[in-house]
Order: structure tokens, then C-alpha cells, then sequence
């Protein structure tokens, strides 16, 4: 494991530490577009393009962080 990611009903925030992909942040919810595909489950920001992070899961996993969010 190389970061943390925490959800809130309105925010995410992440800390990076992952070689060269070291970043940290808060984005509000609304400003973020969520990707599944091929077992990679991504987070970008609507406003810049940046994708703030991609993380490998099952697609339950990924199913059951969709549903989070949803909330």
C-alpha cells in the first residue's frame, strides 16, 4: 500500500506516496468522474482531466465502492 484514500458524503481526499505518483488532495465529490473498467477502478477531475488516482479491485470491490459513493 502506498497512500490512503477517505470518502466523505461530499468530499474524497488522498495521499499518494507511490514513486512517482506521490500527491495529496481534497476534491469535492461533484468535481469528480469515477471509471471501472478492466479491473481498474479510476477517479478523474472534471475540472483539470487529471486522473487523481487508479486502483486495482474485483468488481465487487469496485461495485461496492460505486455504491459508497452513491450514498
Amino acid at each position: 500500500m502506498c497512500g490512503n484514500i477517505d470518502i466523505s458524503k461530499t468530499n474524497l481526499q488522498y495521499k499518494l506516496l507511490c514513486g512517482k505518483e506521490n500527491g495529496k488532495g481534497l476534491i469535492s465529490l461533484d468535481k469528480i468522474k469515477f471509471h471501472y473498467e478492466k479491473s481498474i477502478f479510476s477517479a478523474q477531475s472534471t475540472t483539470s482531466g487529471k486522473v487523481l488516482f487508479s486502483v486495482s479491485c474485483t468488481q465487487e470491490q469496485c461495485r461496492d465502492i460505486e455504491k459508497y459513493i452513491e450514498k
